[in-house]
């Protein structure tokens, strides 16, 4: 009887009448939400402790219209000797990008607005007795999970809200409706001189996007699937500013400086509520600025980095066939730290996710003391003063280290 249990994939679909071995890898059946509602229907009632043979699957599938993405892209150079053995340049690229990957939740209900849904559901006494400042933002409502009784009190009746499909959970599907585009200018310099060589490049960009998940395995980025223009923004791999040189000095005695100098500024944060304000069941809600009108996807900025690393040599001839080079090198010279913000501890907008100012978020300003901090400014802390742990060190610590190579 075991043998008979409806616990794969494959036994799964034959419920509906799809038998996988009748198709071919390349013209595999399209099922439809009927026939996902029939396996749910029919494995029900089974009530079997193999997930997810029960109701309340939730698939993930491909939007029928998906595409590969689509660039445009064009750029142009120029490069000019202005003196002898010294050559400046610049580069400007641009690429637009359309038809990018982005995982949505297509199995929620239109959101509405709570205070409505609260008038809607209560009498007039209830209604008068809330605090209507706690509503001020306009936060669209999903509903499908009910917000917290600290921010909303449990004598108000809250319905949550039927998916559409309502036996079935979170139906996700990969679209390619995301868009990106990347601009950047750089000047580029070159100087060739008997005791050196000096390379030296700034790049000023500017990467935008609407989704970053090319290295998520699903889950979706968004605050509300049904107003995706606040996702437009920093993408999570922008950084305006980078500088980057590497000189080599050539010094009596035969001894050999260089150095390798990296100065990039920081990449976007994307803050956060850190809570499911919207009952969408998905924790990725934003602070707004004002009322209906929330902060951007990546919005903030994280601190900038860097690095300078230098390397010392020097070479002894040994006859006319043997070579010993000695070498040091030091990295992250001046010992930055680097330390690069991360967690909710310190991307959190907001103090508190469960008192009523947090359906606020925003509208008051930062209400976490730690927001985009190095250090923790909470008196109550008993590391008061002292790093966060859940930031990162960006770079290495100062290391030194010593070689010697024989070449014969």
């Amino acid at each position: 009887m075991a043998a008979c249990t409806p616990n794969t994939i494959f036994r799964q679909f034959l419920l509906s009448g799809v038998n996988l071995n009748s198709f071919g890898l390349g013209s595999l059946p399209n099922v439809t939400p009927q026939q996902i509602q029939s396996i749910v229907t029919a494995l029900s009632p089974l009530n079997l402790s193999v997930s997810p043979a029960v109701a309340g699957v939730q698939p993930i599938g491909i939007d029928e219209d998906f595409k590969n993405p689509k660039s445009f892209q064009f750029g142009g150079a120029i490069e000019r000797e202005i003196m002898p053995n010294i050559v400046v340049g610049v580069d400007f690229s641009y690429v637009n990008t359309t038809r990018l990957e982005r995982n949505r939740d297509i199995n929620l209900p239109a959101p509405v607005n709570l205070l409505d849904y609260i008038r809607a559901n209560n009498t007039a006494a209830v209604v008068a007795g809330l605090d209507l400042n706690v509503f001020a933002s306009n936060r669209p409502y999903i509903g499908i999970t009910r917000i917290s009784t600290n921010i909303v009190p449990a004598t108000v009746n809250i319905p949550t809200r039927l998916r559409p499909v309502s036996t079935l959970g979170s139906v996700q599907l990969r679209e390619s409706s995301a868009r990106s585009r990347y601009q950047s200018l750089t000047f580029r310099g070159r100087a060739t001189r008997k005791y050196g060589i000096f390379n030296a490049y700034l790049t000023l960009s500017k990467s935008l996007s609407d989704d970053d998940n090319e290295r998520d395995a699903g889950g979706t980025g968004y605050d509300n699937s049904f107003d995706l223009r606040a996702e437009y923004g920093p993408s999570r791999l922008d950084r305006r500013v980078q500088f980057v040189a590497n000189p080599v000095v050539f010094l009596p005695y035969g001894f050999e400086v260089a150095s390798a100098m990296r100065l990039r500024s920081g990449l976007p944060i994307d803050a956060i509520a850190n809570a499911d304000l919207n009952g969408d069941s998905i924790f990725n809600d934003r602070p707004y600025r004002v009322p209906d009108v929330p902060f951007t996807r990546n919005f903030f900025r994280n601190n900038a980095v860097y690095d300078f690393d230098v390397r010392i040599q020097k070479g002894f001839k040994l006859g006319e066939r043997r070579k010993l080079t000695l070498t040091t090198e030091i990295f992250n010279v001046f010992n930055y730290r680097n330390i690069q913000l991360a967690g909710s501890t310190v991307t959190q907008y907001c103090a508190n996710t469960n008192t009523p100012s947090t359906n606020r978020c925003g509208l008051d300003g930062i209400g976490n003391i730690n927001f985009l901090q190095a250090r923790d400014n909470n008196p109550a802390s008993a590391r008061l003063g002292l790093l966060l742990l859940n930031n990162n060190l960006g770079s290495r610590p100062f290391q030194a280290q010593v070689g010697a190579r024989l070449q014969f």
